[in-house]
């Protein structure tokens, strides 16, 4: 198997979220399969999620910012503010896995027209006037190659936090190949990550602390379920029983105690 995802999101100043992938996936003795989804949440949870078996472009990168548009009609342009960094998280015969953090930290701009949309619900182009939003985002890039038909963990949980100019990141395998990785600013820093009693998480960094609170639930479920059976049974044990990916405030308090507080987006992923 040789899956490249992409993942890319923005949060916006109103409390609207989006989320988009682009995927890749080839098996062995199948052609090629591509993927690609965009995701909107509005501040009072109303959604509109748009996925198409087809192929996309990949995100672009033009004069220091990628532009990538989604199966919804979501048109951004994300200017990375931190660095990015690219890790290889496993290496042996039967697991490649590279991770490419493109943008911890990016500023967004969203374009969008003021006409009407087609039948299937996406924005059509020169309709009228456009318009820009600006928000926060991010911007990743996963490569995977396996000759296993189950991953050699069950359990993920990835997050990513804005504060200011500020950025954290984390990622975690557990029940198997465990794996913890921390990037604040860019940069690798040794963190510990905590469950809250109210859900929420506790990142301690060499820096700071970086608290979750509950967050408001973005997606919940069983991606076996949003995939084609054919497929679900071509991948094996490599889909995904339970998907929670949320949203809501951060808080970050620094070394000296001074408080500030911004927006995370993060998720838990679990294998049976």
């Amino acid at each position: 198997m040789d899956l490249e995802k992409w993942y890319l999101d923005a949060v916006f100043a109103d409390g609207t979220v989006w989320f988009g992938y682009r995927a890749r996936l080839r098996l062995c003795g199948c052609a090629s399969i591509a993927w690609c989804s965009g995701c909107e949440v509005l501040p009072d949870g109303t959604e509109r999620r748009v996925s198409a078996w087809r192929n996309s472009p990949a995100p672009r990168l033009e004069e220091g910012s990628w532009s990538w548009t989604g199966p919804d009609g979501f048109r951004g342009r994300w200017t990375p503010s931190v660095a990015s960094k690219s890790l290889v998280l496993a290496a042996d015969d039967q697991l490649q896995v590279r991770w490419n953090c493109v943008a911890p930290r990016a500023l967004i701009e969203r374009s969008r027209d003021g006409g009407r949309r087609n039948g299937d619900n996406v924005l059509l182009a020169g309709r009228g006037p456009e318009r820009t939003t600006r928000g926060v985002g991010y911007l990743e890039c996963l490569r995977l190659q396996s000759s296993r038909s189950t991953l050699p963990f069950r359990e993920l949980r990835w997050g990513r936090a804005h504060v200011g100019e500020s950025s954290l990141v984390w990622l975690c395998w557990e029940q198997g190949r465990d794996l913890s990785l921390v990037l604040e600013d860019g940069l690798p820093s040794s963190g510990n990550i905590e469950t809250l009693a109210d859900g929420g998480l506790c990142i301690r960094t060499e820096e700071s602390c970086w608290e979750t609170g509950a967050g408001r639930i973005l997606c919940n479920r069983d991606v076996r379920r949003s995939f084609p059976g054919w497929l679900v049974w071509l991948t094996g044990g490599l889909a995904p029983a339970q998907e929670l990916k949320i949203a809501g405030a951060i808080r970050q308090r620094n070394s000296v105690g001074v408080e500030r507080a911004g927006s995370g987006i993060w998720e838990e992923v679990r294998w049976e």
